[in-house]
């Protein structure tokens, strides 16, 4: 986050499932554990689907711009 001059940065584990026991995650999937980092705090994981946190990023953004 330090070096990145963002306001909030979202992740998610990702996996292709090519490498030890870990199936496809974050992929072509609907559904993921998100993670919201603010320059404040960090939050999660979220099980979302992909709509879910775009819901949830329009509300954040609303917020800010208020």
């Amino acid at each position: 986050m330090s070096r990145k001059p963002v306001d909030l940065m979202v992740g998610n584990k990702v996996s292709s499932g090519l490498i030890g026991r870990e199936m496809l995650r974050g992929f072509s999937e609907e559904n993921s554990e998100f993670y919201l980092i603010s320059p404040q705090k960090s939050d999660g994981p979220y099980p979302w689907t992909k709509t879910e946190l775009a819901t949830h990023l329009v509300k954040w953004f609303k917020g800010v711009s208020s």
